[in-house]
């Protein structure tokens, strides 16, 4: 059976760079895997967008009473998330190859209600 070396020196079988060259994008060039980067990073950002309108949707809700002040805190906030992720594309294509690289779910950071 055939092996393959990768830079630690580990021998691969045929069959585990099979699997990792079909579970693994292959690029034209370094934009493309940058470009495929700001589409996961953006991805990211929509999802924890999304989870934090849905956590104040209730405000909608026939039968919660809540004061209009909050209320419309809470609609301005949802207004502000909703353009979130226009804003934040334009801060990730400001951002250098290594800034890009370092981004996490977790380092993305989301406006937060005034409440």
């Amino acid at each position: 059976m055939g092996r393959h070396p990768d830079n630690r020196g580990y021998q691969y079988s045929m069959e585990e760079v099979r699997i990792m060259e079909q579970s693994t994008p292959i690029y034209q060039n370094n934009e493309d895997a940058l470009s495929s980067l700001r589409a996961h990073i953006m991805a990211w950002a929509r999802q924890g967008r999304d989870s934090r309108l849905s956590a104040t949707d209730y405000i909608f809700l026939p039968d919660v009473t809540v004061a209009q002040e909050h209320k419309d805190s809470l609609i301005q906030y949802r207004a502000v998330l909703r353009d979130f992720p226009a804003e934040f594309s334009a801060l990730l294509s400001a951002m250098s190859e290594e800034e890009l690289c370092s981004v996490t779910p977790q380092s993305i950071i989301y406006p937060e209600n005034s409440q």
